[in-house]
């Protein structure tokens, strides 16, 4: 603005000083009609120069209105954040099993057979197993150390035995539970033996169906042999009897019959469990066609 004012202002001066020369020229005596024109002509321009002026004067009083912009703030939306949270994990630890009932430890003065080492119950642990019996008692006694628990049981058909012993372990069943063969009693030529099972912190002596305690026997006499043999597939106990049934005029065996009977264990008892062939047969010859021996296959 300020430079509009400025070239109005020279060019007013420029329009005085020529009309100031024109005029002096003018006050010839004699006229002249190109210097009369262009007189009239200057008057024109300085006209419109004051009204150019006037109208920036004019512009220059009128008040400039600046309008603001208005600037909104961004608007920040905050951030909500959940919390996680963090749930331990439940850890369900199996309720221990309660101790076994105490029982008397065996007397210092004990005579004590060779430990068998198994896992009896099928917890994963081994266990301690042995037969013990008093100088001069009358019964041998079963012992299983588990632990710091321990169980015992009287072997009451060993009244007299020399000796009572651990003759191995094996799983007869499909069960966890192993069971164990221990000699009860004797006999002129053979040995016999029960079988018995440890768990829930009690020895048990498996049964016949009728109720009475289990027992096998196995040896040899000169007429009789007897050979009990388990069964690797089936819950099974053999047992094979031999017998003279034809000798010769000086006492040699011609023919031996053999005869089978087995029995299976359901849970604590033993059951009869029959033949449909192949039981029971002849051989000949001097010699028996069996051995007799326990056949168990024990590790």
């Amino acid at each position: 603005m300020t430079s509009r004012f400025s070239n109005s202002f020279a060019r007013l001066i420029g329009v005085v000083l020529a009309f100031t020369l024109l005029s002096g020229a003018c006050s010839s005596s004699e006229p002249n009609p190109e210097l009369t024109a262009a007189l009239a002509a200057l008057k024109e321009a300085e006209k419109a120069l004051e009204a150019h002026e006037a109208a920036l004067e004019e512009l220059a009083a009128t008040p400039v209105t600046t309008t603001p912009v208005t600037t909104t703030p961004a608007t920040t939306t905050p951030v909500t954040t959940t919390p996680v949270t963090t749930t331990p994990a439940t850890t369900t630890e199996a309720p221990e099993e309660p101790p076994c009932p105490p029982i008397l430890p065996v007397p210092d003065e004990a005579i004590i057979n060779a430990s068998v080492f198994s896992d009896l119950d099928g917890d994963g642990i081994d266990e301690e197993v042995f037969t013990w019996i008093l100088p001069g008692g009358d019964h041998w006694h079963l012992r299983v150390i588990d632990g710091v628990d321990q169980a015992g049981h009287q072997i009451s058909d060993s009244h007299g035995v020399y000796l009572s012993e651990i003759l191995g372990v094996l799983y007869i069943d499909d069960d966890t539970i192993q069971e164990l063969f221990v000699t009860v009693t004797g006999g002129a030529y053979t040995t016999a033996f029960g079988v018995f099972q440890y768990h829930d912190c009690e020895i048990i002596r498996t049964t016949t169906v009728d109720g009475p305690p289990a027992v096998w026997h196995f040896g040899a006499s000169i007429s009789n042999v007897l050979q009990v043999v388990c069964d690797p597939e089936m819950p099974f106990i053999r047992t094979y009897t031999a017998t003279i049934s034809e000798s010769s005029d000086d006492g040699y065996p011609l023919i031996w019959s053999v005869h089978m009977t087995r029995e299976g264990l359901w849970e604590s008892q033993w059951e009869p469990v029959g033949m449909s062939a192949g039981g029971d047969y002849e051989a000949d010859g001097p010699e028996p066609p069996i051995s007799g021996d326990l056949d168990c296959g024990f590790e």
